[in-house]
C-alpha cells in the first residue's frame, strides 16, 4: 500500500500531457472512459508478445491502496501482439493498479513481472517488484495515454511434466511435490525445504512459479510423488529464467516408512505439522538419503515416508520442543508398516551416536561463513577441554548472535550435540557468552535451563532445531555421561555481521 499515485490527465494527448505526483481522496468513481495504448518490451527492449496487461480497481481508505476485492469488476485484459504492442480502447479511469499477469492466472498461461512503465521522458517504477502488486494509477476520465512503454521480465518458474515409464501422461493428477531450494543472492544462501499438493493439467504438466525477491540463481531438488510412485529431479533456475525441460518418470516406490507419533501416555498427534529428518545410516556412500520437511500427520497421527533404497535409516520427529528418534532397517520391496514415534523432552540421542559427530568432514575443517567469521567441530572430552583446545587455536566456543546463525549452524553441523561458549555466572546470576558478548538471542529447549547453579555450560542440538540445554560437570571438571563429546569453534577474522534470516 502506498500513499502515493501517478496521475494522468487531460483527454486526447499523443505523449503525456501531465504527470503529477499526488495523494487522492475518496470520492473518485470508476469511470470506463479512457484508453491506454503502447509497447511492451523486454529489459533488452526486445517487444514482448502476449503479455496480459490488467487493470485492477483499488479502494482508497484514509489515502491507502486497497484491493476492491471484487466490489469492481476486473477488467479490461489486452494481449500485447507479435510486435509487443496493446490498445486498451476503455481503460478504467479513478485509481488502478496495473499488472501483467491475468487477473485470475492459470498456470498454463504466462506470467510477468512489470518492471517499469515510460511515458514521454518520465518513467514510473513499482513500489515493490512483484506481479501481483504492479504499478498504482490515478487515470481521470477522458484521458488518453499513448506511446506507452511497458518493460516486463517473465517471472521465474519451472515446468514439468509428469509421466509414467511407459509414457503416460497423467492428466488433471492430485500430485505431491517435495522442494528443496537454496537461493543465493551473491552474499548469502537461504535454504527451504516444502511440501505442497498440486494437480497437473490435462496436458499432464505442472508449473511452480519462483516469487523469491532480490535472488540470482536458485538450487532446486523436486520430488514428485503420486499413486505409491515417485521421481526427482535436480537442476538450477536463474532470476527471470523459465524452465520448460523438465520431465518427471514416476516409478515404483516399493520401500516406505509408515511413522505414528505418540505422546507419552500413547496420545496420538493428530493433524499436525511436525519437523521430520530421516537420513540414511548405511556406510554405503552410494545409499546416503538425506530428508527434511515439514509433513502433517492424519487423523490418528500417522505419516508416510518414501525411501530410495534399501538400508538402515535413522528417522527424527519434533513437534513443539518435543522430539523422538527411531532406527529401522527397509528390506527390497518392504514396506515398513509402522514405527513409533514417543515424543519426550529430552535430546534426540541415536544408536548412530550423535552425541560425537562420526563424519570425518565435519571434523577439524573451517567454514567461512558471510557474517566474517569462521567456526569448526571438534572432538573434546568436557567443555573445560574444548575452551582449551579453542584458546590454543586464538579461537573461542561459538557465541550464537541470532535466528540466523543458529540456522546456519545447524546447516553446517547438523544436530550433533556441542558445546558452545554459553556459561552461567552465579555472582551475576545470568548466562553470559565467555566472549563478552550480550546474551542478545537464545534458544533453550522447553523446560531448560532447569537447575541454574548445578548446571553451568550450555550446549545446542540433540534435536532437529539445535536447541540448547544446559549442563553441569562431575568433580574434576569431567562430563558426564550425557555430556556432549564434540564443540563448535568460532575464529572472526573481520567484523561480525548478521548471516540475515534464514
Amino acid at each position: 500500500m502506498n500513499r502515493s499515485f501517478f496521475k494522468f490527465s487531460v483527454p486526447s494527448i499523443t505523449g503525456i500531457a501531465a504527470l503529477l505526483l499526488t495523494s487522492v481522496s475518496l470520492g473518485i468513481t470508476p469511470k470506463i472512459t479512457s484508453t491506454f495504448s503502447g509497447r511492451v518490451v523486454d529489459v533488452e527492449g526486445n517487444p514482448v508478445a502476449e503479455v496480459p496487461l490488467t487493470m485492477k480497481p483499488i479502494k482508497l481508505i484514509n489515502g491507502y491502496a486497497v484491493a476492491a476485492n471484487g466490489d469492481f469488476p476486473i477488467f479490461p485484459v489486452d494481449k500485447s501482439d507479435e510486435a509487443g504492442h496493446f490498445f486498451i480502447t476503455h481503460a478504467m479511469s479513478g485509481p488502478v493498479q496495473l499488472i501483467a499477469s491475468s487477473s485470475t492466472p492459470q498456470e498454463s498461461q504466462k506470467s510477468y513481472e512489470l518492471l517499469s512503465m515510460k511515458i514521454g521522458t518520465i518513467t514510473v517504477y513499482p513500489t515493490v517488484l512483484s506481479h501481483t502488486k504492479g504499478i498504482k494509477l490515478l487515470i481521470e476520465p477522458g484521458t488518453q495515454l499513448e506511446n506507452v512503454k511497458i518493460t516486463v521480465r517473465p517471472r521465474t518458474r519451472y515446468r514439468g511434466l509428469v509421466v509414467s515409464k511407459d509414457g503416460t501422461l497423467f492428466k488433471n493428477a492430485q500430485i505431491n511435490l517435495h522442494e528443496r531450494r537454496e537461493y543465493n543472492n551473491g552474499m548469502t544462501i537461504t535454504t527451504q525445504t516444502k511440501d505442497s499438493p498440486t494437480r497437473t493439467n490435462s496436458e499432464g504438466y505442472f508449473v511452480r512459479y519462483v516469487d523469491e525477491p532480490n535472488f540470482e540463481v536458485a538450487s532446486y531438488k523436486v520430488a514428485v510423488k503420486c499413486q505409491g510412485l515417485s521421481a526427482s529431479s535436480e537442476f538450477t533456475l536463474k532470476s527471470g529464467e523459465q524452465r520448460e525441460d523438465l520431465v518427471f518418470t514416476l516409478q515404483e516406490t516399493s520401500m516406505s516408512m509408515r511413522g505414528r507419533i505418540v505422546f507419552e501416555d500413547g496420545t496420538a498427534l493428530p493433524k499436525a505439522m511436525f519437523v521430520l529428518d530421516v537420513r540414511s545410516a548405511s556406510s554405503d556412500k552410494n545409499s546416503l538419503h538425506h530428508s527434511s520437511r515439514e509433513p502433517v500427520t492424519d487423523y490418528a497421527g500417522y505419516f508416510i515416508e518414501y525411501l530410495p533404497q534399501p538400508g538402515v535409516y535413522v528417522a527424527s520427529v519434533e513437534y513443539q520442543g518435543l522430539s523422538a528418534t527411531s532406527k529401522f532397517t527397509v528390506k527390497f520391496r518392504d514396506e515398513r508398516e509402522e514405527v513409533v514415534f514417543t515424543l519426550n523432552d529430552t535430546p534426540i540421542w541415536d544408536m548412530m551416536g550423535l552425541m560425537a559427530p562420526t563424519d570425518p568432514n565435519m571434523i577439524g575443517v573451517w567454514i567461512g561463513a558471510p557474517n566474517g567469521s569462521s567456526y569448526k567441530s571438534i572432538r573434546c572430552s568436557s567443555w573445560q577441554d574444548a575452551q582449551t583446545k579453542a584458546l590454543a587455536e586464538g579461537a573461542q566456543l561459538v557465541s550464537i548472535n541470532d535466528k540466523a546463525e543458529q540456522a546456519w549452524l545447524v546447516e553446517h553441523f547438523g544436530f550433533h550435540s556441542n558445546w558452545i561458549g554459553l556459561t552461567y555466572s552465579v555472582e551475576a546470576d545470568e548466562w553470559q557468552w565467555n566472549s563478552g558478548e550480550p546474551v542478545a538471542y537464545t534458544n533453550w529447549m522447553r523446560s531448560q535451563p532447569e537447575h541454574t547453579e548445578a548446571e553451568s555450560y550450555g550446549s545446542m542440538g540433540g534435536n532437529l532445531r539445535g536447541q540448547w540445554r544446559a549442563h553441569g560437570q562431575l568433580e574434576g571438571g569431567d562430563s558426564s555421561e550425557s555430556s556432549p563429546r564434540a564443540a563448535i569453534l568460532e575464529k572472526r577474522l573481520v567484523g561480525k555481521a548478521p548471516l540475515g534470516n534464514k
